[in-house]
C-alpha cells in the first residue's frame, strides 16, 4: 500500500498536479518513513489499527461520492454498520451535499488539495451532529480519493452556545440596568460603558462616548477631576479605592447622587491595565431618607410633647386642688363682715388675684396636655372664623390689615367652639406680637384632601377629608430651632415677663385633642403660616350652644353627698354648701362613700363626687354603684384634669354634669343649682 502510495504521488507530480497535492502530506510522510525503515507490514498494520480505533471520524470517498471507508468511530456515532455505510453516499451522511451539487463540490476539493470546514452529519436515526471535518485529495495508483478526518464538535458547540446565550444576557442586563458601568484604560480614556452611563456621564450614545478621555465627558471640572484622582488612585495602589459614597453630580442640568465603586482591571501577566466602576443613582432613595429622616424627627417631637403632655397634666391636676382651696376660702373672707374694707381686704384680693392667674395658667397647661373636657359640636368654620374676626379686629390695632378668606362651601367638623376661638384668639396674637412694625394676618378656610404621600411627610395625621383653618403672617417668622420647639409649653423668645410661652402649647393642646393636626411652616424674615387640619364629618350642623341663664337663687335645702379625698377640699366645699343651706355628707373615698348610700335612711339629692379617688372605686364607678341604690340620684363630677372615666377622645360623655377645678364658691353654687334645678319632677 505504501508504495503505492508513493508511486501515485510521483505520478501526481508528473501530470501538473497542484503544488498543495504534490507536496507530502503528513500520512504520506510518515508512509515513507515505515517504507524507509524496513518495517513496513509491522507498521501497516499499527496504522490501520489507529484509524479503526481512533476517536476522530475517519472516512474515504471516491469521486462519485460513494463511501469508500469508514472507522469504528464513526459507525458508533452515525449508527450505521459497515456494511450499510459502505453502500451509502456522502450526502447520505452530510445533508449539506446532494447527488446534484456533489461534482461541483468534487472538483472545487480537489482543487484545493485540503479544505477545513464544519458540516452536519445524519445519524440513522435521523439526528443531526455538528461535525469539523479536515478534507484531503488523495491521488493513489492512478485513482483519486477524498481522505478527510472529522470531530464531533457537538459538546464544544452546546458550550459555545452557553457561552454565547450568556454573553447575551450579560449585555442585556448591563445595557438595560440603570446602573451605571463604565471602564477606563490606564490613559483613562473610555473603553467600556453601558447606556446609563454614556447618557449621564456623556450626554450621548454608547458610540459616541467611548474613547473619550474623562475630562470630555460633558462634566464640571471638580466633579471629573475628582473622578480622575480615585482612577489614578486604583491605578496606581492595585486595590479597590473607597466604600461606596455619595455624591452630587451636575451634568446636562441635572442633579444626581450617585453611589460609586471603582476597582482595578488586572491582565492576565498581573499588571493592571485600566480601571472598572459601577454606580448607581441613589437619588430618589437619598429624597426619601431624607424624608423618612425629617418624618422621624417629627415622630420624636410629637412622642416629647406627649410626654411633656402627661408630666403636665399631672402636676395641674395637684395644683388645682391647692388653688380651689386658696380661691374657696378667699371669696369666703371677701364675702365676710370681718371684711368689708381696709388693708386685709386688699390683701386677699390679691391673694384671690394671684390665684386667678395661676388658675389660668393651669388650664392652659391642662388644653396643651389634652386633659380638659370639651363639649364638641357639629358647625361650620366660618361660624368660628366670623364670630373671632370682629373681636380680633379690635385687638390688633390700626397697624395689622386683618384679611378673612372664608370658603363658602366649606365642611362641618364636630368641635368645641368656644375653644376653636381660643385657638383663633391665640394664633392671632402670637401673629401681632411677630409683627411689630405693623403687617398683614390671613385667616383662611377651605377643603382638602389629605394622601397618603402627605401624611407619610407629616406624621399623626391620617389620609382623608379634611376642613382646613390658615392662619399666616408676614412677621419676623422663625428658624428651624425655633419651629421644632414652638409648640412646647413655657417655650418662648420673648423678652422676660412679655409672655408665658403657652400660648401655642395651648393651641397646640386644643387641636390635638379635638382629634385635628397643627403644622407650621416659616422662615426667618419671611413670616409664618400655621395649618390645622380637622375631620371633616357628614352629620347636620347645630347651632352654636349658648350658656344657660343662671338661677334667681343659688341657696337650697337637699342633701348633698360630698365625696373628695383632699381634706382641705373637703372642707372647704362643707362649709360652702352648708352656708347656703343644704345638707351635707362628706366622705374621702368611693367605698365609703357607697356604704353611706346604702346606710342612708334620707334621700340624698346630689352626689358631688371627684373623678379621682384613693380605694377601689372612681368617681364614675361610684355614681354607677350609687344609681342601683338611687336610679335617679344626679351626679355632678369635679376634678384638676379629666380622665377617661368621663371623657373619651377629648370629648365630655353626653349628658355628664362636670365643674372644672379650681372654682370659686359662687361658681360650684350655681353649678349645682343648675343640675338640681334639671331633675325630672319624678326625681
Amino acid at each position: 500500500m505504501l508504495d503505492r502510495v508513493r508511486a501515485g504521488r510521483k505520478a501526481t507530480a508528473r501530470r501538473g498536479a497542484p503544488a498543495s497535492v504534490a507536496q507530502p502530506c503528513a500520512s504520506e510522510r510518515l508512509a515513507e518513513a515505515l517504507v524507509d525503515s524496513g518495517e513496513t507490514q509491522h507498521f501497516q498494520k499499527l496504522i490501520q489499527f489507529s484509524i479503526e480505533h481512533a476517536a476522530d471520524l475517519v472516512h474515504w470517498t471516491s469521486p462519485a461520492g460513494q463511501i469508500l471507508f469508514v472507522n469504528k468511530a464513526t459507525r458508533v456515532r452515525s449508527g450505521y454498520e459497515r456494511e450499510e455505510l459502505l453502500k451509502m453516499c456522502i450526502w447520505d451522511l452530510d445533508p449539506s451535499l446532494s447527488a446534484a451539487s456533489w461534482p461541483e463540490r468534487w472538483c472545487a476539493l480537489k482543487a484545493a488539495g485540503s479544505v477545513n470546514h464544519q458540516s452536519f452529519h445524519r445519524t440513522k436515526t435521523g439526528e443531526l451532529y455538528p461535525v469539523e471535518l479536515s478534507i484531503n485529495y488523495v491521488m493513489q495508483d492512478g485513482r483519486e480519493y477524498l481522505f478527510a478526518f472529522g470531530r464531533d464538535i457537538a459538546e464544544r458547540k452546546a458550550a459555545e452556545e452557553c457561552l454565547r446565550e450568556s454573553e447575551e444576557r450579560y449585555r442585556v442586563l448591563v445595557d438595560t440596568t440603570s446602573d451605571l458601568i463604565f471602564s477606563y484604560d490606564r490613559t483613562l480614556h473610555l473603553t467600556g460603558v453601558n447606556s446609563a452611563a454614556a447618557h449621564i456621564l456623556a450626554g450621548s450614545s454608547v458610540e459616541a462616548a467611548l474613547g473619550r478621555h474623562i475630562s470630555e465627558l460633558g462634566l464640571p471640572e471638580e466633579t471629573w477631576r475628582r473622578w480622575e484622582a480615585r482612577c489614578l488612585e486604583v491605578l496606581g495602589s492595585g486595590k479597590v479605592v473607597g466604600q461606596p459614597s455619595r455624591e452630587v453630580r451636575l451634568t446636562n442640568e441635572a442633579t444626581y447622587i450617585l453611589e460609586t465603586d471603582l476597582w482595578p482591571i488586572v491582565s492576565s501577566e498581573g499588571e493592571v491595565v485600566g480601571v472598572r466602576g459601577a454606580s448607581r443613582d441613589i437619588t430618589e432613595r437619598a429624597k426619601a431618607e431624607e424624608a423618612l429622616r425629617e418624618s422621624e424627627e417629627q415622630l420624636r417631637q410629637a412622642q416629647k410633647m406627649e410626654a411633656i403632655g402627661q408630666l403636665a397634666g399631672g402636676i395641674a391636676h395637684d395644683f388645682n386642688n391647692i388653688l380651689t382651696v386658696v380661691m374657696g376660702y378667699s371669696e369666703l373672707i371677701l364675702v365676710s363682715e370681718e371684711c368689708s374694707s381696709g388693708s386685709l381686704r386688699s390683701n386677699v384680693e390679691e391673694i384671690k388675684t394671684a390665684a386667678e392667674r395661676a388658675s389660668a395658667l393651669t388650664r392652659q397647661i391642662l388644653a396643651f396636655s389634652r386633659r380638659q373636657a370639651l363639649k364638641p359640636e357639629v358647625l361650620s368654620l366660618n361660624d368660628v372664623l366670623e364670630s373671632t374676626e370682629r373681636l380680633l379686629r379690635r385687638t390688633l390695632g390700626e397697624d395689622i390689615e386683618l384679611i378673612a378668606l372664608a370658603r363658602p362651601d366649606l365642611g362641618l367638623a364636630e368641635v368645641d367652639g368656644h375653644q376653636l376661638e381660643q385657638v383663633l384668639m391665640n394664633l392671632a396674637l402670637n401673629a401681632r406680637d411677630a409683627m411689630p412694625a405693623g403687617g398683614t394676618l390671613t385667616l383662611e378656610t377651605s377643603n382638602v384632601e389629605l394622601d397618603r404621600e402627605y401624611c407619610r411627610a407629616h406624621p399623626g395625621i391620617e389620609p382623608g377629608a379634611y376642613v382646613m383653618l390658615v392662619v399666616s403672617d408676614t412677621g419676623t417668622g422663625m428658624d428651624e430651632e425655633t419651629q421644632s420647639r414652638a409648640f412646647e409649653p413655657f417655650f418662648t423668645t420673648k423678652e422676660p415677663g412679655k409672655g408665658t410661652g403657652l400660648g401655642l402649647a395651648t393651641v397646640y393642646g386644643i387641636v390635638k385633642q379635638s382629634g385635628g393636626s397643627i403644622f407650621v411652616y416659616s422662615e426667618p424674615g419671611k413670616g409664618s403660616m400655621f395649618k390645622i387640619y380637622l375631620p371633616r364629618v357628614d352629620k347636620p350642623a347645630r347651632s352654636r350652644s349658648r350658656a344657660a341663664p343662671p338661677p334667681d337663687s343659688v341657696a337650697g335645702s337637699e342633701t348633698i353627698l360630698v365625696v373628695e379625698d383632699e381634706t382641705a377640699v373637703r372642707e372647704l366645699l362643707s362649709r360652702v354648701l352648708g352656708r347656703l343651706g343644704y345638707v351635707v355628707l362628706s366622705v374621702g373615698s368611693g367605698d365609703d362613700a357607697l356604704a353611706l348610700l346604702r346606710e342612708a335612711d334620707s334621700q340624698v339629692d346630689l352626689l358631688l363626687t371627684d373623678i379621682v379617688l384613693p380605694g377601689r372605686l372612681q368617681g364614675n364607678e361610684l355614681a354607677c354603684a350609687a344609681s342601683s341604690l338611687w336610679p335617679r340620684l344626679p351626679v355632678l363630677y369635679m376634678s384638676g384634669y379629666t380622665r377617661d372615666a368621663i371623657v373619651h377622645s377629648g370629648r365630655l360623655d353626653e349628658g355628664v354634669n362636670y365643674i372644672a377645678k379650681p372654682f370659686v364658691p359662687g361658681e360650684l353654687a350655681r353649678k349645682i343649682r343648675e343640675v338640681l334645678d334639671a331633675r325630672t319632677p319624678s326625681g
